[in-house]
């Protein structure tokens, strides 16, 4: 949990949960795992004794989760606490729909982004991350929208509080379900008194992200099925690390699967890739990135370029590489052959000048800072359009919509 975080796309993260275990090819070098070891580390340096640090009890010994979840319990209110709306990662050292994750956790977790919904002064809008799509899809479709809205509501009895101190949090929420209520409060609509009876304002959560993380068209066809089967009121993907092609058109043509749990939108609201970061980072290839850039422009989806990683493409050094070719030659570079980058030593700038490389089929490691965010040239930063309780759309402050 904190209160600020480099992660580009974000304001701030909440970690509920602590813990994790790998899934497909895109957790092998799991920057949550690294950090979690580092903090382990540090706790010792600290003199905290063995089995009371903040990650103890949940990495393997070759430093791997290990499939343990912890509960962060004093968290779990914190973005009540935070006055002023922002974009907030759900999760980013763990993965809300693990399997060790209960239904009573995640349910309590949904009371806090619900009430941030519900409540005029903690307008937060929540982001969410699976790689555990099939999971994520079985909760949400395992109730009504009204039996989710009394089961998260009742998860915050006694701890999520309402101006009214007579008033339980179940009952309130219960208050705004009961009446098909007009955007000035009243009952114009002369609608009868059903509680739980009109949940369209509430379900699917309008502050809350639903996305999955991908990685290849393996992952992404069995991810992103299972997102469209979601309710949701936004959709997206992480193409992070972006480890092969990647052709989502299909997905951003088609609409949602028809259903009576409340599916919003029509199909992927917004798109986001990046290159993997950290001492045993993979490249990207520019012809992963661009693909997905083109084909969300021809849908008209947002789409967020986030880094390119620890490597940068020959092609998107630009004039820097002629003019710092003595700077290039301390480069570790790895050549893109037959599907598979392979390192190829460092090279030299006669390497590229006189033809024998092609410059596409290179990447020189870098570093995250230097290689940085521009494709092509450009920053592409583009965010998804969202309303809160409004039929108009809310620009994100300090973030470029589109």
């Amino acid at each position: 949990m904190s209160d600020k975080t480099g992660i580009e796309w974000t304001d701030s993260t909440w970690n509920p949960l602590r813990g994790c275990s790998r899934v497909s090819d895109g957790c092998r070098n799991c920057y949550a795992e690294s950090q979690a070891a580092r903090i382990q580390s540090m706790d010792r340096g600290r003199g905290v004794p063995e089995g009371e640090g903040s990650y103890d009890g949940l990495l393997a010994k070759g430093g791997q989760w290990n499939g343990e979840i912890k509960v962060v319990h004093q968290v779990l209110d914190q973005p009540l606490r935070w006055r002023k709306p922002r974009l907030i990662f759900v999760n980013s050292m763990s993965d809300l729909f693990h399997e060790a994750v209960t239904v009573e956790t995640l349910d309590r977790i949904f009371a806090v982004m619900l009430a941030c919904a519900a409540f005029n002064n903690r307008q937060h809008t929540f982001q969410v991350l699976t790689k555990r799509a099939e999971r994520m899809r079985s909760y949400l479709a395992s109730r009504t929208p009204a039996e989710h809205l009394k089961a998260w509501a009742e998860a915050g009895d006694r701890w999520i509080h309402v101006d009214d101190g007579d008033v339980i949090f179940s009952e309130y929420i219960c208050g705004l379900t009961c009446h098909d209520w007009a955007e000035d409060g009243t009952n114009r609509a002369d609608s009868p008194y059903m509680p739980w009876g009109y949940t369209k304002t509430l379900f699917p959560l309008p502050n809350l992200w639903l996305g999955v993380s991908v990685e290849n068209q393996a992952t992404t066809d069995q991810r992103v099925q299972d997102l469209m089967s979601t309710p949701a009121t936004v959709r997206w993907i992480s193409a992070e690390p972006l480890l092969g092609p990647v052709d989502l058109s299909s997905w951003l043509e088609i609409g949602s699967l028809k259903s009576d749990l409340g599916l919003s939108n029509p199909g992927i609201d917004w798109v986001v890739v990046g290159g993997e970061s950290g001492p045993k980072a993979r490249p990207m290839h520019p012809s992963w990135a661009r693909p997905l850039r083109d084909q969300c422009a021809a849908a008209g989806v947002p789409f967020l370029f986030k880094q390119w990683g620890e490597h940068l493409p020959w092609t998107q050094f630009g004039d820097a590489k002629i003019v710092d070719a003595p700077e290039q030659t301390r480069f570790q570079t790895s050549e893109f052959t037959d599907g598979t980058w392979n390192d190829v030593g460092r090279p030299t700038w006669s390497d590229s000048a006189d033809g024998h490389i092609d410059d596409e089929q290179c990447a020189g490691r870098v570093g995250k800072r230097a290689a940085g965010r521009l494709l092509d040239g450009k920053l592409h930063e583009g965010y998804p359009r969202t309303a809160l309780r409004s039929a108009d759309p809310v620009a994100l402050k300090g973030k470029q919509t589109a």
